[in-house]
C-alpha cells in the first residue's frame, strides 16, 4: 500500500509540474516576461580646438585617443590606474569633433584624452599630452535607448607644448 501511495504521489507531482511549465511558457510568449541584456553607458560629444601653448596658433596633425581611466587592485592589493581606450581621431585641422560612448565609469562626467603628434615635419613636434575633460550633461537619451544614462558634452581648447 505504501509503494502504491508513493507512486501515485510522484505521478501527481509530475503532472502538476508539467502543467506549471506549460503555463509559464504561455505567459512568457504573450510578452509578460521581457528579458533584456545590456549594460549602462553614456554618450559624449566633444568639440574643440588644438592650439600651441605659447603662440596660441592652431595646431594640426594630432591623434586624439579618447577613453576612460579605471583603477583596479593587483594580486598584492595595490591600486593600479590604467587607461582603457574607446577610440581615436586624427586631426587634419586644428578643430575637432569627438562622438562616442563609454561604459559607466566611476565618473561619467570625465573623459580622458591622450594627444600625440603624428606629422612633426609640418608644424613642429609637440609633446604627448594627457587631458581629463570635464563633461556636462547636455540632454537626456531618446526613449528607445534603454541603457543610455545621458548625453554629455564639452567645448574645449587644448594647448600643446612644443618638444625642445
Amino acid at each position: 500500500v505504501c509503494i502504491i501511495m508513493k507512486d501515485m504521489f510522484i505521478r501527481l507531482i509530475g503532472r502538476m509540474l508539467g502543467l506549471l511549465g506549460i503555463t509559464a511558457v504561455g505567459v512568457s510568449c504573450d510578452g509578460m516576461m521581457l528579458v533584456e541584456y545590456g549594460a549602462p553607458y553614456t554618450r559624449f560629444e566633444v568639440t574643440g580646438k588644438l592650439v600651441d601653448k605659447d603662440t596660441k596658433e592652431p595646431v594640426s596633425g594630432i591623434v586624439i585617443v579618447y577613453g576612460e581611466e579605471y583603477s583596479c587592485l593587483d594580486e598584492y592589493g595595490n591600486q593600479i590606474k590604467d587607461f582603457y581606450p574607446n577610440g581615436s581621431h586624427a586631426t587634419d585641422y586644428s578643430e575637432f569633433r569627438l562622438y562616442g560612448s563609454s561604459g559607466l565609469s566611476d565618473d561619467p562626467e570625465k573623459l580622458m584624452l591622450k594627444l600625440s603628434d603624428y606629422d612633426s615635419k609640418n608644424d613642429g613636434h609637440y609633446k604627448d599630452t594627457t587631458y581629463v575633460i570635464d563633461l556636462k550633461k547636455i540632454r537626456e537619451p531618446d526613449e528607445e535607448e534603454d541603457w543610455c544614462m545621458g548625453i554629455y558634452g564639452a567645448d574645449v581648447t587644448l594647448e600643446l607644448e612644443r618638444e625642445e
